[in-house]
């Protein structure tokens, strides 16, 4: 499935302080075009790969701000976001 990821944004004024703690302590919004998948991705659940997702999405994304990837459900509980490949931004 098609995913996209948008990272916490903490606003247009704010200090890269500011946008680091917000990313620190929010979650990312993820969801596919027709919304039968929306969920959230929280740091505290798997700290290195949500940095490592942040990562990518602010080199490799639309605007440092989401970013489009192929991802799989692994379970009720579980998501494998493929960031290896990041998509062309999507109509979503």
């Amino acid at each position: 499935m098609v995913i996209k990821v948008q990272i916490p944004y903490a606003g247009p004024g704010a200090t890269p302080q500011q946008q680091a703690m917000t990313e620190r302590t929010g979650s990312c919004l993820v969801y596919t075009k027709k919304r039968d998948l929306v969920c959230q991705l929280r740091m505290e659940d798997n700290p290195s790969s949500y940095d490592a997702l942040i990562s990518v999405i602010k080199t490799k994304g639309v605007g440092g701000l989401k970013a489009y990837f192929s991802a799989e459900m692994k379970s009720k509980d579980e998501i494998l976001v493929k960031t290896g490949d990041v998509l062309a931004e999507q109509s979503f």
